[in-house]
């Protein structure tokens, strides 16, 4: 944590108001939960960074939870009202049904998304993404069709009748299906792509209120406070519906522009399904509107985003691209520890959304509750590194055109920010 120093007196002083919603992925984690997460992260953020960090005033409701973040270095300060705005308790009525009945409606997802051309979307975008759409269903057809060769190879060794080793095969393979689909990630990822199939067509009506109303009270945010709406995973397409409601509704301010944060996005894993006409339409009003400062960060070692891809590109949209960085999570993380989380995928997904052992070109807190604008930092080669020194210190002699709110003028057409 930082302490005090006589820079503290020897640069001048920066405040700035930032105000955060955060829309999470496909994750029934509870706001309680989240909150806790965040107090964790926030602390490695601030040991990496040398700074003075804390949270207060946390309140929680059923449709959102709120807490204000206080960080601080020599000459400046940031207060961040970050909000949560929920759907984990929709995520556990959605995964609340029979084991059997979610099976059946995984595999039904499974065709919707292969019959209207996702998958060789995937394949010619993502390939890795293609993997992960594939996973859980290439998992279940090898473990049946492994129980009925053994048990119908097996069997009539013995004396029984094939036909009786082909059932028994079924039914063992069937059983041992059902226990994955209960214990394992196999029915987290096919209540995932359930969900999917969707929204596909249409939001979820208790998530469409909950957007709708965040939406209204984010446009009257004053001027003064700088709006930035995150989306982690799946959560990118409900901050997209987010912003397009808040450039429709009634603003004291007039029309202010917003930061829209894409991190490890799912975005196309929807826009690339072949109903997915809505999605594709809100998408060009918010290009069109040249409100929205729209950057993505994604990374080669997560299977669950569309790496080293341009959304508005792939989908043909008319207008400026978002600024598209891509990360190296084994540069933000201590060795032993990455090697601990490299195969797993869902906890480096989560990277997006967590502190750093390291300073590096992308850190999430830094993007959030740092001074900077998300636009200075996406298009900056090595993020804020050389813009804070040792002591949390502003190293700029005049860091005003970097700041959070100094670049609302700029657009998202500059080139791709990525690093070499």
């Amino acid at each position: 944590m930082h302490q005090g120093t006589a820079l503290d007196h020897a640069m001048p002083s920066v405040t700035i108001n930032r105000r955060v919603l955060h829309l999470g992925g496909y994750d029934p984690m509870p706001a309680a939960v989240f909150f806790a997460r965040f107090q964790r992260e926030l602390a490695r953020f601030a040991t990496c960074w040398n700074l003075t960090a804390s949270t207060r005033d946390y309140t929680e409701t059923q449709a959102s939870a709120a807490w204000t973040v206080d960080v601080s270095g020599p000459g400046w300060q940031v207060i961040t009202r970050h909000e949560l705005v929920r759907w984990d308790d929709v995520i556990a009525a959605h995964r609340a049904g029979s084991v059997i009945g979610r099976l059946g409606a995984g595999w039904a997802a499974f065709f919707d998304f292969l019959r209207h051309g996702a998958l060789g979307r995937y394949l010619a975008v993502a390939w890795r993404y293609a993997g992960f759409f594939l996973f859980p269903y290439l998992a279940m057809a090898l473990v049946l069709a492994g129980s009925l060769f053994v048990a119908g190879w097996l069997l009539p060794l013995i004396g029984l009748p094939q036909a009786l080793g082909w059932l028994a095969g079924l039914v063992a393979g069937l059983g041992i299906i059902v226990w994955l689909a209960s214990r394992t990630v196999i029915g987290h990822l096919l209540d995932d792509w359930i969900f999917a199939s969707e929204i596909v067509r249409a939001t979820d009506p208790v998530i469409e209120d909950r957007l709708k109303a965040a939406a209204i009270d984010l446009a009257r945010t004053p001027a003064s406070v700088d709006c930035l709406v995150v989306g982690h995973s799946l959560g990118a397409l409900l901050a997209a519906e987010l912003l397009d409601q808040a450039l429709a509704a009634p603003a004291p301010q007039g029309t202010r522009r917003f930061g829209y944060l894409a991190l490890g996005s799912s975005l196309l894993k929807i826009a690339l399904h072949g109903k997915a006409i809505g999605l594709k339409a809100r998408l060009q009003r918010l290009i069109a509107s040249g409100r929205i400062d729209w950057t993505e960060y994604q990374s080669l070692s997560d299977v669950m985003n569309f790496y080293k891809s341009d959304p508005v590109k792939v989908l043909g949209l008319d207008g400026p691209s978002p600024l598209v960085r891509q990360v190296r999570f084994s540069r933000m993380l201590k060795p032993a520890y990455y090697r601990t989380i490299k195969l797993d995928f869902f906890r480096l997904h989560c990277q997006f959304i967590s502190g750093n052992d390291m300073r590096a070109p992308f850190d999430y807190l830094m993007t959030i509750c740092g001074p900077f604008s998300p636009v200075a930092l996406a298009t900056s080669k090595d993020g804020a590194q050389g813009w804070i020194g040792l002591q949390g210190e502003l190293t700029l002699s005049d860091p005003s055109p970097l700041l959070a709110g100094q670049d609302r003028s700029g657009s998202t057409s500059a080139k791709d920010g990525s690093a070499p």
